[in-house]
Formats: structure tokens, sequence, C-alpha cells
């Protein structure tokens, strides 16, 4: 009922991968050497322009190039920062979280099932086989517990980032419900073809840049000129 009811959600990453297949076409005469056969119009008259992608990856390199420069800092690596979110996604790939889970529980059942069998060991007739029993009991217990603790603990760190994944999912309108080892895998795909768009980027030109600078630049100040003397 909204003047957005018809709005469409952008998917992510799968939006984010179309990127690198939506290309421009630059004529055979804009090209070099592209005069030389005019006369022929084939498919071949036609050469394959930058992907969006890469008018992206420019934009942003240009925009860090301009901050830098006005920072006076050394721009940062664009490329890298792409290589290593793509190394983060790997790294989430390569986690099962509802295997992690299934473990977990399987190492929570194990650990009760040897704090009851230790509850009801006998510990013996004599006096001093009790007391060695007793205690070798009481540190099988205690290292029972600390089993039960670090896997009850890992338990709830798996549930908090299921949640966590689901979460985020929602947030990029992610079709259906798919699994966490997938979803990582697109996100992995979109940043080496980052990486590999920020490698072709080029430096802005001088005369760009000068430009950029003194359109930035900041405006004296009327406060600042010295007033005349009465």
């Amino acid at each position: 009922g909204t003047a957005r009811s018809n709005a469409q959600a952008v998917v992510l990453p799968d939006s984010l991968l179309k990127f690198d297949e939506l290309r421009g076409l630059q004529d055979a005469e804009d090209s070099p050497g592209g005069g030389a056969n005019n006369e022929q119009k084939t498919e071949n008259s036609a050469s394959r322009g930058p992907t969006l992608l890469d008018f992206v990856a420019q934009a942003l390199a240009d925009e860090e190039f301009l901050a830098a420069a006005a920072q006076r800092r050394m721009p940062v690596d664009l490329k890298a920062e792409a290589e290593a979110l793509r190394a983060k996604a790997l790294a989430a790939k390569s986690v099962c979280l509802d295997e992690a889970e299934a473990n977990c529980k399987q190492i929570c059942t194990a650990a009760q099932r040897a704090r009851q069998g230790l509850m009801e060991l006998p510990t013996g007739s004599t006096a001093q086989p009790t007391d060695k029993v007793r205690s070798a009991k009481d540190d099988l217990g205690e290292r029972v517990r600390r089993v039960c603790q670090e896997a009850e603990d890992a338990a709830m760190r798996v549930r908090s980032a299921k949640e966590d994944l689901m979460a985020t999912q929602k947030w990029s309108c992610t079709k259906g419900t798919p699994k966490g080892e997938d979803w990582f895998g697109s996100w992995a795909h979109f940043f080496e073809q980052l990486a590999a768009a920020f490698a072709r980027t080029k430096p802005p030109r001088p005369a760009a840049m000068a430009a950029a600078m003194a359109s930035t630049a900041p405006l004296p100040s009327a406060c600042a000129a010295p007033r005349p003397a009465l």
C-alpha cells in the first residue's frame, strides 16, 4: 500500500556477482587501430569494454587516491583488502555450523554419561585403597566437568554464530535458506573478482587530481584576514 510496495530487494552477494558479467561495448573506430577495417561490419567490429565491476573499482580507487592526497598519506591497497576479505570468507566457508553443533551435542551427552558412571563407581572396601580411589575419582570427575563446560560453551557460541548468520542473510535478502558454506563461497568468489578488478585500476591523471584537489580546497575565511587599523 506504500509507494515502495513494488520495490525489489537487492540479493547479496548474487547481485554483486552480476557486476562482472555486465560489460560495455567499445566501437572499433574508438579502439586502437580500429579505423583500418571500417568496411567490415561484422561481430568483430566492436571490442569488449570494461565491466561494471571495473567501473566501480576504478571509482573506489580514484576516491581513495584523492583522499590519500588530501590527507598526505599513502593510498590504501584496496586489492590487498579485497584479498583479505576473500581469505576470511574462505575460512568461514570451511566451517559447517550444523556439524559443529551436532558434535557439541555428542560430546555433552558422552560427558554426562561419564559423570553418571563416576557417581555409581564403588570406592572399595579397605581404608587405604578407598582414599586412592576417591582421589582418582575426584580428579577424573573434575576433568569430565571441564569437558562438559567447554562443550556447553562451544555449543552456545555455535548457536550464537548461527543466529548471526541467519540475521546477516536476512539483511542480505538471501533467497531461500542456503547453507553457510555455499553462501560464504559466493562471497569469496565476489571478493576474488573485486581483487582482480582493483588490479586493473589506474591512478588518476595528475591534471584530474590537481583539479579535484583545487575543488575540495577550503576557501579562505574572511575572519582570518587582518583587520585594518583604525
